[in-house]
């Protein structure tokens, strides 16, 4: 699936974040990258220990929570990779998985400072 075109967050989705708490919609949102920053690196890693057993289903599973976990933030690049590992994995495709799993990789790292300065801008 190419990636061109889409953004790295979404700011429209950031936007109904703050709507959804009124005054305290920019707290909200800072919460929910705190929770995103926080947790990534750790899924990443569980990710890259799922690959290297050929777990399938543990890629799976962490793909499909990194799919939607990434979308509710506005990150659709980032979601639209875990969409396809998450179908490699149904496939039972591992051949993909190295070469997704590195994709995913650079979009964390093109997505990250973008979250950094949101959070920074919400405070």
């Amino acid at each position: 699936m190419s990636q061109e075109g889409i953004e790295i967050i979404d700011h429209t989705v950031l936007d109904t974040i703050r709507a959804l708490s009124g005054d305290d919609g920019a707290d909200l949102l800072t919460q929910i990258i705190d929770i995103f920053l926080k947790d990534t690196p750790t899924q990443l890693d569980n990710l890259a220990k799922a690959a290297a057993g050929h777990d399938l289903e543990s890629i799976r599973a962490i793909a499909h929570s990194m799919k939607s976990g990434s979308a509710n933030l506005g990150a659709m690049r980032l979601s639209a990779c875990f969409k396809e590992l998450e179908q490699a994995s149904r496939d039972r495709n591992m051949t993909d998985v190295p070469d997704l799993i590195q994709r995913i990789r650079g979009e964390w790292d093109r997505l990250f400072p973008h979250l950094i300065r949101i959070k920074a801008a919400n405070q």
